[in-house]
């Protein structure tokens, strides 16, 4: 399933999301938000920690679909994730299981306030 194109971000306005955004670590990806009139997703995988193009693009795939599965959740913001090394590529059903946990994670963390 791919990402509709009025959802994709590009990597220009990542550095605005970066530096603007609110950020929120695991210890196998971080997610970057900042609030948006449109919102958008986009997606950070190092070359270096995934080498195999199969794996990055497993992973970037799993995401792109758990972010379907909370789209309504997130329709207020535009968000980066940078993913880190340490994921289970390899399987499938455990990559899955993996990264909807991150997203839950973070979906509850959307919720809590902000503290200055």
């Amino acid at each position: 399933m791919s990402l509709a194109k009025e959802y994709r971000l590009h990597s220009k306005t990542f550095q605005t999301i970066f530096q603007g955004g609110r950020r929120f670590s695991d210890s196998s990806a971080q997610f970057f938000t900042l609030k948006a009139d449109k919102p958008g997703f986009g997606i950070s995988v190092r070359k270096k920690e995934y080498p195999l193009a199969v794996d990055r693009n497993r992973i970037k795939r799993v995401l792109k679909d758990c972010y379907h599965t909370e789209k309504e959740k997130l329709a207020l913001y535009s968000i980066v994730v940078k993913v880190k090394g340490g994921l289970p590529v390899k399987d499938r059903k455990e990559l899955r299981v993996c990264l909807d946990g991150f997203f839950k994670r973070y979906v509850s963390f959307l919720g809590k306030p902000v503290v200055s």
